[in-house]
């Protein structure tokens, strides 16, 4: 599997997301083009490939601290500076203890670009994502209820150690492999 990290400088990508990276530190981030989210389809599902159809490149970013904390003014700066950018809001919520705000960019009337925020004291994520996807399954994706496992565990992986040695893991076929 190839995971490539995205050029921060990038123009792609919403210059105000990606500031906000490049200035907060502690980060992780991922970019992930649309060939490689269809590698990620480990199980063949094909409403899994109607949602990546329209992509061309998504971009994910992590942040948790212990110390530090992420106050309501900074993440609302975030979404000004967003707004700059010709973002219109979608759509705001409140779930699972997170503020969930999410942007649309237009292109001659058709959307362009995503951008999904999900932040509370100690966390955050982002998501930009470049190009379109199915408006009928927002709804799925926002509540958690749409299965993308090879995608998910890309984003749980805690590093090398995951992968210790004489660890098995099954593959697509189901054969145990690993590092022996």
């Amino acid at each position: 599997m190839i995971i490539s990290s995205c050029s921060k400088s990038s123009n792609e990508f919403c210059k105000a997301v990606s500031d906000f990276n490049n200035n907060t530190g502690n980060t992780t981030s991922l970019c992930f083009y649309k060939s490689t989210l269809e590698m990620l389809n480990f199980a063949g599902d094909s409403s899994y490939n109607k949602l990546i159809s329209g992509v061309n490149k998504l971009k994910v970013i992590t942040f948790t601290s212990d110390k530090e904390t992420l106050n309501q003014t900074r993440m609302s700066a975030l979404a000004n500076q967003i707004r700059k950018e010709s973002f219109v809001d979608m759509m705001q919520m409140k779930k699972d203890g997170f503020t969930i705000l999410i942007f649309l960019q237009k292109h001659n009337e058709k959307p362009r670009e995503f951008i999904g925020i999900g932040y509370n004291e100690k966390s955050y994520y982002i998501i930009d994502l470049v190009g379109t996807i199915p408006m009928s399954l927002l709804p799925s994706i926002i509540s958690g209820n749409f299965n993308m496992p090879g995608l998910n565990s890309v984003l749980n992986f805690k590093g090398p150690d995951n992968f210790k040695k004489g660890q098995k893991h099954k593959n697509k076929d189901g054969d145990d492999s690993g590092n022996q």
